[in-house]
């Protein structure tokens, strides 16, 4: 069962030593499947990690699609397979059009610390049950950025409704050693935390106000970064060591491919709610996207446009206190062809520079996915935070239910079990 749950919940994220941001081929991995009890158009989904696995990449990138019914064994056939790549330091308006990513003036690609990074397990069981997994890793040995993915699936059978999340981390040259930590299910948790953080409104005074509502069955995760360092802002500063200039967004890139089957159709929507396709998008911000499969039916994507930031420069890591709220940020979307790829894209998630700035920030980005089949919980543009917040994906298909949740960059562990319905 808790095999079943860390499947579920599982996001991956690692940092490519290469920068070139290749997964392995499927055909070279196994995958081991456990299949979950809820079903979707009458499918029951099934999710799979490599097994076993033994660096960074085999051992963070997760599948999930339809089982296949007529096997003997539990399986998918058809399915998703994604992680988080990375980050770099961006000029927003040319980084993509770079044609050596590794040597382009217009980005700075940073690695992750060696090793397989941290990964936290934990479940609840009854009424607001949910599993939880949280895949983390710092970038930059004395001054960089913590990245995380933290996800969970609502396995109760009722709404769990919170304001705040709390988020495991590492952060280098703190005197806390590095060595992964037994907590919950995992003996390789992030060293630190947790620290709490706001993910529903910004009130006056950078109060955290409203809630979010996950109804049974919703998986949810998000991205959260945490910088560190004396030195950062003199050493990510624009136009030295190699960072672009005008250096705009922190670049946060997630791979997503599809696995026995061919996309087609896919369409993808900017905000001004023109319909592109991967020869026409370029540098557009991306509203939503969608691909069809083999079978019918289609993978629809919506992404909301907001996340929450803040200052950490008075805040003690592992205090009953919340991460102060500074103010809200537009995050920006991209979709990128990967060269002689069929079945992959990359998806980029910008944060503004200006919230992350110096060794003292943090910012959150909360999203949420839905398997219901409907569109009720996509995002429109006068919505920018619904009640699935910040990103939310809507699977409709007419067979199996295929998704994935791709991202970037932690952690997710529900901080409060409410009662069914939200306080006013």
């Amino acid at each position: 069962m808790m095999l079943l749950k860390l499947l579920l919940s599982l996001v991956a994220v690692y940092g490519s030593d290469s920068g070139s941001g290749e997964d392995d081929d499927s055909s070279s991995v196994t995958l081991a499947w456990v299949n979950a009890t809820s079903r979707v158009g009458g499918k029951q989904t099934c999710a799979g990690i490599i097994m076993p696995c033994g660096d960074q990449v085999s051992c963070t990138t997760t599948a999930i699609g339809p089982c296949n019914s007529s096997a003997s064994e539990i399986s998918a056939t058809q399915y998703i397979k994604t992680y988080l790549i990375g980050m770099a330091y961006v000029d927003e308006a040319k980084y993509l059009s770079c044609a050596d990513e590794t040597n382009c003036a217009d980005m700075k690609i940073m690695n992750a610390i060696s090793g397989v990074g941290f990964r936290d397990v934990s479940s609840t069981t009854g009424q607001y049950g949910y599993s939880y997994t949280m895949t983390g890793r710092p970038f930059g040995a004395t001054d960089g950025a913590y990245l995380g993915v933290a996800t969970y699936l609502n396995t109760g059978t009722g709404d769990i409704v919170v304001s705040e999340n709390d988020f495991y981390l590492y952060i280098p040259n703190s005197g806390v050693s590095s060595e992964g930590v037994s907590r919950g299910d995992s003996t390789m948790g992030a060293p630190q935390g947790p620290v709490k953080a706001c993910i529903a409104d910004m009130g006056a005074n950078g109060a955290c106000t409203g809630t979010r509502k996950f109804t049974p069955a919703a998986s949810k995760f998000s991205i959260f970064a945490f910088t560190y360092g004396d030195n950062y802002a003199t050493t990510y500063k624009a136009g030295v060591n190699g960072f672009p200039n005008p250096m705009t967004h922190m670049a946060i890139r997630t791979h997503f491919k599809c696995v026995g089957f061919a996309p087609t159709g896919l369409k993808i929507v900017n905000m001004n709610e023109e319909v592109k396709s991967l020869d026409t998008i370029g540098n557009d911000d991306v509203f939503s996207f969608s691909v069809t499969m083999d079978e019918g039916g289609s993978l629809d994507y919506s992404f909301p446009q907001e996340y929450n930031w803040g200052d950490t420069a008075n805040y003690t890591v592992g205090s009953d206190t919340a991460l102060p709220l500074s103010g809200v940020g537009s995050i920006k979307i991209k979709i990128k062809p990967i060269p002689d790829s069929g079945d992959s894209i990359y998806i980029d998630y910008l944060i503004d520079f200006a919230h992350i700035k110096d060794g003292s920030k943090y910012a959150v980005y909360d999203p949420t996915s839905t398997t219901d089949g409907t569109k009720g919980g996509a995002v429109t543009k006068s919505n920018k935070k619904t009640n699935f917040p910040t990103w939310a994906i809507v699977i409709s298909v007419v067979l199996p239910v295929l998704f994935c949740v791709a991202l970037v960059g932690v952690f997710l562990l529900m901080q409060k079990k409410k009662s069914p319905e939200p306080k006013a």
